[in-house]
């Protein structure tokens, strides 16, 4: 059976044409559902409802855990097969903001990020990332403004479900977020981020580099094996002018790893000519011990570097660290690690 959060308007149109009906029914139950309407539906009779929830689920995952801050609150939610998510909801004044999961576990294998720790069980379906919105969305009872597409998984691994859910979330009729306002994160595959610029997918790309050549890289993402810095920055400038769209470059800072004036000169050198702009953040700690978080005195020493170099520069405001719901903190550890590890992948 389909579930209605999964079906993109198309998908629906093409349902009602099975039905005999007409294809503006389709925007009227998005509407409806999205909109949150009770009791009968404009422009679908009852019958039709009835047909509509037989053949058409509408379930949502379980919120099994909250934990809440002044600045985010983490939501573990519970799927039907028994796999479990994380995702973020960040508190911003002008509405909030969402961070979803896209698949359960994750295969990069990043060495600073606690996700890259449970190994990859299965991709989600679109409906099981946009429904991770309405969930944060219901329990809130606030506006969501933006979606980060940055939880736990590589979002281009599967890419896909990823993009039906762009499709679903950027709709007028469906959670109706602007395109501006989606971001999609990726760990660096290249070829799907040369296919979402030539697909012409409605979204903002961010890219996780973490480094500004490959033997650094290569130590922190295992990903750089495969696509090594210099393709992925060609991939970058690619998506950029097909886009015309500033592309976002993730930089994690961990205290004498990746953060001297020396690696932010060669980040600086590396990023000439790119529509981008770095986002740096701060290492959150993890309890692995390994990495450190860089002292505000070397952090504005290598923003500085990157501003006198010309580059776009911005510090990421911490949400959620005490939730262990920040950047490379999500995990779930909740998950049952015996049952994932039996089933296939």
């Amino acid at each position: 059976m389909m579930n209605f959060y999964g079906m993109t308007r198309e998908m629906l149109r093409k349902y009602f044409v099975s039905q005999g009906e007409g294809t503006s029914k389709a925007k009227f139950l998005m509407r409806a559902v999205y909109g949150g309407a009770e009791g009968p539906t404009e422009g679908i009779s009852e019958e039709l409802m009835r047909k509509v929830k037989r053949d058409i689920s509408f379930e949502l995952p379980t919120v099994e855990e909250k934990r809440e801050d002044d600045t985010a609150c983490k939501y573990l939610l519970r799927l039907p097969d028994g796999c479990t998510v994380e995702t973020v909801r960040m508190k911003e004044p002008y509405g909030d903001a969402v961070c979803v999961s896209t698949q359960v576990g994750c295969n990069m294998g990043c060495v600073f990020c606690e996700s890259g720790r449970l190994k990859k069980v299965r991709d989600l379906e679109a409906w099981e990332i946009t429904t991770q919105v309405i969930a944060a969305a219901r329990d809130s009872g606030r506006k969501i403004c933006s979606v980060t597409v940055m939880g736990i998984g590589e979002p281009l691994d599967n890419y896909g479900e990823t993009v039906k859910f762009i499709e679903i979330v950027t709709d007028q009729f469906g959670l109706s977020i602007p395109p501006r306002r989606v971001t999609v994160s990726t760990a660096g595959l290249v070829p799907q981020i040369k296919k979402l610029a030539a697909d012409g997918v409605l979204c903002n790309l961010a890219v996780s580099l973490h480094a500004p050549d490959d033997e650094l890289r290569r130590r922190l993402m295992p990903v750089n094996r495969k696509y090594p810095v210099g393709e992925l920055i060609s991939a970058m400038r690619e998506f950029s002018e097909m886009r015309n769209r500033r592309v976002a470059v993730e930089y994690m800072l961990m205290s004498g790893v990746n953060s001297s004036p020396a690696c932010a000169q060669k980040l600086a050198e590396l990023l000439a000519g790119i529509k981008c702009y770095v986002n740096i953040i701060a290492y959150n700690p993890t309890g692995r011990g390994e990495f450190k978080t860089a002292e505000r005195e070397e952090t504005m020493a290598f923003y500085d570097v990157l501003k006198k170099n010309g580059v776009r520069v911005t510090l990421r405001r911490k949400m959620g660290e005490g939730l262990s719901a920040a950047c490379g903190q999500l995990r779930s550890d909740s998950m049952n690690a015996s049952r994932h590890e039996s089933m296939p992948t």
